[in-house]
């Protein structure tokens, strides 16, 4: 069974067309909401359904430390992290939900081959290919990972490298990654960060951090953040 995680600030409303359908899903146990904009949350008719849970700080806590929160004591083995700016085919749920175990590392979707106009070149057959260094731009829009494989992202990093952080501590751990090819989807992009400029203030800063605290001692085998 899964847990869909999504940090918002309500950017998006297709997003929160398609959820009404992730809701009916069966293999959807629980539906997380981390509200980092609970003035403009539209109180949608269906978030009385009992899978979902919403959690605020009644302010923005960034989304990496949305993406811990969102982890934690969940009941489905396996979690989905989903940015509220992207709308797919969700079929991948059902795969992802039989596919996902403790013994390899995360399923991430990729975007490397995408048109001007942000609609991937696709065939719609989705594939869940090991990664052995092919692109992974893209890979934290939407992704899944055994609840028993999740660290915590180090807390000084706010917006960035959270989906880095993920996918390194796996392929350190010797937990083998897979990307999602072939998936249908609109990605409309950084709805929240890229307002204003909110990823390049934090971009600097978090890059060096993770460059030369995190990615040491991920190297060194230390998983303790």
């Amino acid at each position: 069974m899964i847990r869909v995680i999504v940090p918002t600030m309500w950017k998006y409303m297709p997003f929160w067309d398609m959820a009404r359908y992730i809701l009916k899903m069966d293999v959807v146990e629980e539906f997380i909401i981390i509200d980092n904009d609970p003035k403009n949350n539209p109180k949608l008719d269906y978030f009385t359904d009992p899978k979902i849970k919403f959690i605020s700080f009644n302010e923005n806590i960034f989304v990496n430390p949305a993406w811990n929160c969102g982890a934690w004591n969940s009941k489905a083995e396996v979690l989905c992290y989903i940015c509220d700016d992207v709308i797919f085919d969700l079929k991948v749920l059902y795969l992802a939900n039989e596919f996902v175990t403790k013994d390899m590392g995360g399923l991430f979707m990729t975007e490397h081959l995408i048109k001007d106009d942000k609609v991937p070149v696709t065939t719609g057959n989705i594939e869940f290919t090991p990664y052995t260094g092919q692109s992974t731009y893209g890979y934290g829009v939407l992704f899944f990972i055994h609840k028993d494989n999740w660290i915590d992202i180090p807390e000084e990093l706010l917006i960035c490298y959270g989906d880095n952080f993920v996918f390194d501590q796996c392929e350190y751990r010797n937990l083998q990654n897979y990307m999602i090819d072939n998936l249908f989807h609109y990605h409309a992009g950084a709805q929240t960060s890229g307002i204003n400029g909110i990823s390049a203030k934090f971009y600097p800063r978090e890059r060096q951090y993770y460059e030369t605290k995190v990615l040491p001692k991920l190297m060194n085998r230390d998983f303790n953040f």
